[in-house]
Protein backbone atom coordinates (compact mmCIF):
# COMPACT_ATOMS: atom_id res chain seq x y z
CA UNK A 1 0.00 0.00 0.00
CA UNK A 2 1.35 3.62 -0.58
CA UNK A 3 0.86 6.64 1.49
CA UNK A 4 -1.57 9.15 -0.27
CA UNK A 5 0.89 11.95 0.89
CA UNK A 6 4.23 11.46 0.63
CA UNK A 7 4.06 8.05 -1.70
CA UNK A 8 5.73 5.64 0.59
CA UNK A 9 5.14 2.58 0.72
CA UNK A 10 4.05 0.93 3.84
CA UNK A 11 1.88 -2.07 5.52
CA UNK A 12 -0.74 -0.35 6.90
CA UNK A 13 -2.41 2.73 6.74
CA UNK A 14 -4.29 5.35 8.55
CA UNK A 15 -7.30 7.63 7.08
CA UNK A 16 -6.95 11.53 8.24
CA UNK A 17 -8.72 13.99 6.87
CA UNK A 18 -6.96 17.36 5.45
CA UNK A 19 -8.66 20.46 4.67
CA UNK A 20 -12.36 18.27 4.08
CA UNK A 21 -10.30 15.68 1.98
CA UNK A 22 -9.96 11.97 3.61
CA UNK A 23 -6.66 10.70 2.66
CA UNK A 24 -4.85 7.16 3.69
CA UNK A 25 -1.61 7.90 4.69
CA UNK A 26 1.26 6.30 6.54
CA UNK A 27 1.91 6.49 10.10
CA UNK A 28 4.41 9.76 10.12
CA UNK A 29 2.25 11.75 7.61
CA UNK A 30 -0.79 11.37 9.86
CA UNK A 31 0.28 14.00 11.99
CA UNK A 32 -0.52 16.36 9.31
CA UNK A 33 -4.50 16.27 9.57
CA UNK A 34 -6.79 14.78 11.90
CA UNK A 35 -8.49 11.79 12.95
CA UNK A 36 -11.00 10.77 10.49
CA UNK A 37 -14.04 9.62 11.67
CA UNK A 38 -16.39 7.75 9.62
CA UNK A 39 -19.85 9.44 10.38
CA UNK A 40 -22.81 7.42 11.87
CA UNK A 41 -26.46 7.42 11.40
CA UNK A 42 -29.06 6.30 13.53
CA UNK A 43 -31.04 5.12 10.95
CA UNK A 44 -31.68 5.01 7.10
CA UNK A 45 -34.28 8.15 7.60
CA UNK A 46 -30.98 10.45 9.11
CA UNK A 47 -29.09 9.00 6.58
CA UNK A 48 -31.00 10.70 3.80
CA UNK A 49 -32.44 13.20 5.04
CA UNK A 50 -29.99 15.81 3.58
CA UNK A 51 -30.51 14.29 0.52
CA UNK A 52 -32.45 16.16 -2.38
CA UNK A 53 -34.74 14.42 -4.08
CA UNK A 54 -35.34 15.88 -7.58
CA UNK A 55 -38.59 15.22 -9.19
CA UNK A 56 -38.57 13.38 -12.43
CA UNK A 57 -40.38 16.48 -14.01
CA UNK A 58 -38.22 18.84 -12.89
CA UNK A 59 -40.26 22.27 -13.32
CA UNK A 60 -38.25 25.40 -13.09
CA UNK A 61 -39.85 28.76 -12.01
CA UNK A 62 -39.10 31.90 -13.39
CA UNK A 63 -39.78 35.04 -11.65
CA UNK A 64 -42.27 37.66 -13.40
CA UNK A 65 -39.95 40.30 -15.19
CA UNK A 66 -41.79 43.29 -13.62
CA UNK A 67 -41.99 41.58 -10.28
CA UNK A 68 -40.87 45.06 -8.02
CA UNK A 69 -43.59 46.88 -9.59
CA UNK A 70 -45.96 44.43 -9.31
CA UNK A 71 -45.32 43.76 -5.57
CA UNK A 72 -45.26 47.71 -5.16
CA UNK A 73 -48.94 48.16 -6.67
CA UNK A 74 -50.02 45.04 -4.75
CA UNK A 75 -48.84 46.77 -1.44
CA UNK A 76 -50.11 49.71 -2.25
CA UNK A 77 -53.71 48.40 -3.14
CA UNK A 78 -53.75 47.26 0.71
CA UNK A 79 -52.96 50.31 1.44
CA UNK A 80 -49.79 49.38 3.39
CA UNK A 81 -46.64 51.21 3.80
CA UNK A 82 -43.12 49.19 2.91
CA UNK A 83 -42.21 49.37 6.29
CA UNK A 84 -45.97 48.08 7.43
CA UNK A 85 -45.28 44.74 4.96
CA UNK A 86 -41.83 44.54 6.27
CA UNK A 87 -43.60 43.98 9.69
CA UNK A 88 -46.31 41.74 8.40
CA UNK A 89 -44.04 39.41 6.83
CA UNK A 90 -41.24 39.79 8.93
CA UNK A 91 -38.67 40.66 6.18
CA UNK A 92 -36.41 44.29 6.55
CA UNK A 93 -37.65 47.48 5.08
CA UNK A 94 -34.56 48.38 3.08
CA UNK A 95 -34.47 44.46 1.54
CA UNK A 96 -38.12 45.12 0.30
CA UNK A 97 -37.09 48.41 -0.80
CA UNK A 98 -34.47 46.62 -3.04
CA UNK A 99 -37.15 44.17 -4.21
CA UNK A 100 -39.49 46.38 -5.34
CA UNK A 101 -36.36 48.55 -6.97
CA UNK A 102 -35.13 44.87 -8.60
CA UNK A 103 -32.17 45.56 -7.12
CA UNK A 104 -32.19 42.29 -5.83
CA UNK A 105 -33.54 39.17 -6.55
CA UNK A 106 -35.68 38.41 -3.89
CA UNK A 107 -35.38 34.90 -1.98
CA UNK A 108 -37.66 31.78 -2.89
CA UNK A 109 -39.03 32.12 0.89
CA UNK A 110 -39.79 35.83 0.91
CA UNK A 111 -41.33 35.45 -3.03
CA UNK A 112 -43.84 32.85 -0.92
CA UNK A 113 -44.53 35.20 1.71
CA UNK A 114 -45.14 38.21 -0.63
CA UNK A 115 -47.27 35.92 -2.77
CA UNK A 116 -49.31 34.26 0.31
CA UNK A 117 -49.74 38.46 1.82
CA UNK A 118 -50.27 40.47 -1.01
CA UNK A 119 -52.53 37.64 -2.88
CA UNK A 120 -50.44 37.97 -6.29
CA UNK A 121 -47.85 35.42 -8.38
CA UNK A 122 -44.81 36.06 -8.93
CA UNK A 123 -43.38 33.20 -10.58
CA UNK A 124 -44.26 32.16 -14.25
CA UNK A 125 -44.19 28.79 -16.24
CA UNK A 126 -40.56 29.29 -18.16
CA UNK A 127 -41.15 30.63 -21.50
CA UNK A 128 -40.61 27.54 -24.11
CA UNK A 129 -38.46 27.94 -26.69
CA UNK A 130 -40.05 28.68 -30.39
CA UNK A 131 -38.57 25.76 -32.83
CA UNK A 132 -37.80 26.36 -36.28
CA UNK A 133 -38.48 23.83 -38.37
CA UNK A 134 -36.69 23.90 -41.55
CA UNK A 135 -38.59 24.61 -44.89
CA UNK A 136 -39.24 21.22 -46.51
CA UNK A 137 -37.55 20.64 -49.41
CA UNK A 138 -38.83 20.61 -52.68
CA UNK A 139 -38.70 17.25 -54.18
CA UNK A 140 -38.59 18.17 -57.54
CA UNK A 141 -34.19 18.51 -57.58
CA UNK A 142 -31.72 16.50 -56.69
CA UNK A 143 -28.75 17.09 -55.29
CA UNK A 144 -27.08 16.59 -58.30
CA UNK A 145 -29.52 19.36 -59.88
CA UNK A 146 -27.84 22.13 -57.87
CA UNK A 147 -24.14 21.07 -58.78
CA UNK A 148 -25.08 21.35 -62.35
CA UNK A 149 -26.70 24.82 -62.17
Amino acid sequence: MECELCGRKTDSLVKIEIEQTTLEVCRSCAKHGKGYQEPTYRNRRELTKNIKHESKFNVEKQLVENYGSLIRNARQRKNLTLSELARQINETESYLDRVEKERTIPEEKVIKKLEKFLGIALYEEPKEEQKIEPKKASLDKTLGDFLEE
